[in-house]
């Protein structure tokens, strides 16, 4: 190893002697009482002293960021995962498969993109959140069984808009319920999104249904027709269900 060698110890020697030197003079200064030695002493006492400060102030700004990062972390996560009472939703396009069977990939992915852009636009102007995308479908929530059936009712008129713009023939099928989830990293859980779904798999095309929990919520006579369609027995769930089309009351029309 060079280390071992009688050249590296030399070096080492020639780098030292004017360190060793300066503190060795400083040294004898301060015994001698040299002002001059002993007022540089004390100046680089000072320095020290204040690195030390400063070193120490930032490991405690660094433990104190540290804090901090970890109480964000946990109220992020508190916000994140959590049970609360929503109105959740589910749509899907009908007759998508035929159309790409017949049109093609790349139609077909014109049609999605403009589908896609739409159901978005809408759920932003009532408020609604995006929870996830679902092939040609979604999964949506609300705080408000109004501003979720406003919601729907304008998803509904909206592929007729785009059907007549892009020449198509698709429908869309809604379904709502209400009641209590989970949200945990971006996503929703628990038996009402499994119930809001059953219940859209219930609806016909351009039909908007609902469960009776949702239509007791809504609560909105005179501004929407809630019509039952009969009881239906939902996959996981025991008993028979209540279930209801939704329509803009006569003199009412999609806001």
């Amino acid at each position: 190893m060079f280390w071992q060698q009688w050249w590296f110890w030399l070096v080492v020697i020639v780098i030292l002697i004017p360190v060793l030197v300066d503190s060795i003079e400083n040294i004898i200064g301060l015994f001698r009482g040299d002002p001059e030695q002993v007022e540089k002493l004390k100046e680089e006492i000072v320095g020290l002293k204040h690195e030390l400060a400063q070193a120490e102030a930032d490991k405690k700004a660094y433990e104190l960021q540290k804090e901090l990062e970890k109480e964000d972390r946990q109220r992020i996560k508190r916000q994140s995962i959590g049970q609360e009472v929503a109105v959740i939703g589910f749509c899907d396009l009908v007759g998508f498969t035929r159309f790409i069977n017949s049109h093609g990939d790349e139609e077909s992915r014109e049609v999605l993109k403009g589908y896609n852009n739409m159901v978005r636009s809408v759920l932003d102007a009532f408020n609604g959140l995006e929870v996830k995308q679902l092939g040609d479908g979604f999964l949506f929530s609300f705080d408000s069984s109004r501003k979720a059936l406003d919601a729907a009712l304008n998803i509904r008129e909206g592929i007729k808009r785009l059907n007549s713009k892009q020449e198509t023939d698709l429908s869309i099928r809604i379904g709502l319920h209400a009641g209590e989830v989970i949200r945990e990293d971006g996503d929703v859980i628990g038996s009402t999104v499994n119930m809001a779904e059953r219940i859209m798999s219930e609806a016909s095309a351009d039909q908007i249904v609902t469960s009776e929990t949702f239509k007791s919520l809504a609560g909105t006579p005179g501004k929407f027709d809630f019509v039952e369609i009969g009881d239906r027995e939902l996959k996981g769930f025991t008993g028979r269900k209540k279930i209801y089309e939704v329509s803009p009351a006569a003199d009412e029309s999609p806001s």
